[in-house]
């Protein structure tokens, strides 16, 4: 536009002043017209580009969206393979419905962060279709974290980069805890064999907050040490039960209180319990006769009450017993 111009020509110089002025005139009207065709399509060009930006960008966000819905309806999938999980399926459903606008790090809905976490997590997206990876372990383990304060209150191995860790020593191999590039099977506490979880020692870290029934999600899980975490308080929930697998629980010189499950003595396995210095309150349940394996049960310093029940003489493996510091009173019978 700008080289197609005519300049002023040479007769015009030497016309008339009135006529040349005319002239002029008329030129600069036609190089003003073309400077404004030229400003408008470029004014074109440029809303242009913007429209076509604004397409891609929300091309791309629908199509993470949708990836992210797969990935979550994958995880209901999965759980929902586990025995005893229908509540947990149940509540999942109800989260991916609902719009989850919130910032993942601000909603006080632990599981809807545990939730959000597991949509943008890298790895488990990457590799979500390869058998090593199980999108279920993360997120019972993204639950657990979110539920104990992990953000606000670990004081080792958190998201947080300022709380120590040994995630630069190669030869350890641990990340920190929800490291969106590893296995869980590498975090910080976190134990596998074969790819399945089958312990967490997250002993002494400064967890604050409740164990919740996703913990039952790991059903290989052998040993659960969460001791020495005064400000871990709730109760110790019946879905413990599911645990099928379970050797081992340290959950002493904590604030988790409440009655000691029933079902916690259906675990066939469970050999040693040490739950002292907590806030356990009520009775021993009877059915603790079922453990058959129990070899060490550490009960001293709690809130409990009642008789100590007859049953515990069926514990034929039984070597340590510790009640005192509680309220409870030997049984009328004599125990054999």
């Amino acid at each position: 536009y700008i080289h197609s111009v005519n300049c002023p020509s040479k007769e015009t110089e030497m016309a008339p002043p009135q006529q040349r002025r005319g002239t002029i005139s008329s030129f600069r009207r036609q190089k003003t017209s073309q400077w404004t065709r030229l400003v408008y399509h470029r004014i074109g060009v440029a809303q242009a580009a913007v429209f076509i930006f604004v397409i891609v960008i929300t091309y791309h966000a629908l199509k993470q969206r949708a990836g992210r819905g797969a990935i979550v309806q994958e995880l209901i999938r999965q759980v929902s393979q586990i025995e005893g999980s229908g509540p947990i399926v149940a509540h999942l459903s109800s989260l991916s419905k609902e719009t989850t606008t919130s910032n993942a790090r601000t909603t006080k809905d632990v599981r809807m962060r545990a939730l959000k976490w597991i949509e943008v997590d890298t790895y488990g997206n990457q590799y979500r279709e390869n058998e090593l990876v199980n999108l279920v372990q993360r997120y019972a383990l993204a639950v657990l974290y979110f539920s104990t304060g992990g953000d606000e209150t670990w004081n080792k191995c958190s998201r947080d980069l300022r709380s120590p860790c040994d995630d630069g020593d190669k030869e350890s191999g641990i990340t920190r805890f929800l490291s969106d590039t590893s296995s869980e099977c590498r975090w910080y506490g976190v134990g596998c064999h074969e790819n399945k979880i089958i312990w967490l020692d997250l002993t002494n870290i400064n967890l604050h907050g409740t164990i919740m029934d996703e913990l039952s999600l790991l059903p290989e899980l052998q040993s659960l040490w969460l001791s020495e975490n005064r400000n871990l308080g709730g109760t110790l929930a019946e879905s413990i039960g599911e645990l099928k697998q379970l050797q081992s629980i340290s959950l002493f010189n904590t604030s988790i209180g409440g009655t000691i499950p029933e079902r916690l003595f259906e675990l066939g396995k469970l050999s040693s319990l040490r739950i002292y210095g907590s806030e356990f309150t009520g009775s021993i349940p009877s059915r603790v006769g079922e453990a058959k394996e129990m070899a060490w049960m550490w009960l001293h310093d709690n809130r409990l009450t009642g008789t100590i029940p007859r049953e515990i003489a069926n514990l034929s493996k039984l070597e340590g017993l510790t009640i005192h510091g509680n309220d409870v009173r030997k049984t009328t019978q004599e125990i054999d």
